[in-house]
């Protein structure tokens, strides 16, 4: 049975036990949006609840995602970030941060890591319609495949040449 990439995103969060509004905030969508795609998605099953999509989905694998993870830092990444950072307000998106993402999703699933409550940083992502291109929003670092970060440096090997990195060390933006 083929499900649309929209129709995938919505089954996640049906599985995971969302209701309608709180998936419609998530991916910046309406409520109403949402539950007429989870009446498209019981007819397409067959199903008459949404609680035997979660057997249905783990069985069928419909959910399974293959992509490796990429987690990528909020401040100084996809913002417009300055280094003053005041807790409940995040930066304006910086240009270009859209289709980047666009990019990445094709091919990687995507996380958002922040030091930022995680509440406002997905309130954030979907006042900026870029919610849908997320799997999560987190404060950890998660196991990953790679780190997209402005304050990072790249271990090739050498423990000097690392010191030496760290010592000559600073953020783009304060360029």
């Amino acid at each position: 049975m083929d499900f649309t990439q929209r129709e995938k995103d919505i089954l996640k969060y049906v599985v995971k036990g969302y209701k309608n509004a709180e998936i419609a905030e998530v991916l910046g969508v309406s409520s109403h949006t949402v539950k007429a795609y989870v009446t498209r998605i019981l007819k397409k099953t067959g199903l008459s609840s949404r609680s035997a999509l979660g057997a249905y989905a783990n069985d069928s694998k419909i959910l399974c995602v293959h992509k490796k993870r990429i987690l990528i830092d909020l401040d100084g990444v996809l913002n417009n970030y300055d280094g003053k950072y005041k807790e409940n307000i995040i930066p304006s998106v910086k240009t270009g941060a859209k289709k980047f993402l666009n990019e990445l999703y094709k091919k990687y699933e995507l996380k958002l890591f922040t030091t930022r409550s995680t509440y406002f940083a997905q309130k954030w992502l979907n006042e900026n319609n870029l919610g849908k291109y997320f799997a999560g929003v987190t404060n950890t670092k998660e196991p990953c495949f790679l780190i997209i970060d402005d304050r990072c440096i790249k271990f090739e090997g050498s423990y000097s040449g690392t010191l030496k990195n760290i010592a000559e060390f600073n953020v783009w933006w304060k360029q």
